[in-house]
C-alpha cells in the first residue's frame, strides 16, 4: 500500500510539474507575441503604415490573439473578465483619448 501511495504521489507530482511548465511556456510566447505587436506597431510609424506593413501587423495580433485564447483555455483569465476590462479601458479612452466617442 506504501509503494503504490509513494508512486501516486510521485506521479502527481510529475504532472503538477509538467502543467506549470506548460503555463511558463504560455507566458513566455505570450509575452514573445506582446513585443512583436509592438515592434510591428513601431515600424508602421518609423517606415510607413503600408500596405505590406498591416499585413505584418494582421499576423502578429493573430499570433497575439491565439495566446489570449490560450490564456482562457488554461484558466489564466475568463473571457468575460477579458470583457469587463475591455470595457473599462473603453470608459478610460473616452476620458482620455480622442480615439473612442459616443458613436464607438
Amino acid at each position: 500500500m506504501k509503494g503504490s501511495l509513494e508512486k501516486h504521489h510521485d506521479y502527481m507530482l510529475r504532472r503538477m510539474k509538467e502543467e506549470q511548465a506548460k503555463i511558463n511556456e504560455l507566458f513566455i510566447i505570450t509575452a514573445e507575441e506582446c513585443s512583436e505587436v509592438s515592434k510591428e506597431c513601431m515600424k508602421a510609424l518609423r517606415f510607413g503604415n503600408t500596405i505590406e506593413r498591416r499585413s505584418i501587423l494582421r499576423e502578429e495580433i493573430g499570433d497575439l490573439q491565439c495566446m489570449i485564447n490560450l490564456m482562457i483555455e488554461y484558466n489564466i483569465c475568463t473571457k468575460e473578465e477579458i470583457d469587463n476590462q475591455v470595457e473599462a479601458k473603453k470608459s478610460k479612452l473616452k476620458e482620455w483619448s480622442s480615439l473612442i466617442n459616443d458613436d464607438r
